[in-house]
């Protein structure tokens, strides 16, 4: 099922992130295979 773009029962869930210094909030969906450093990438990528 898809709901909101995203593919819904796939494993992934949203993770909402503040950068502080910045002051920019940043939802991502991630996976419980996403290391910390595809994090940050996805998150730089984003800004």
């Amino acid at each position: 099922m898809i709901a909101d773009g995203y593919l819904v029962g796939d494993g992934s869930w949203e993770l909402t992130v503040l950068v502080t210094d910045l002051q920019v909030e940043r939802s991502l969906r991630v996976k419980g295979d996403l290391h910390i450093g595809g994090l940050m990438l996805n998150l730089v990528e984003e800004l």
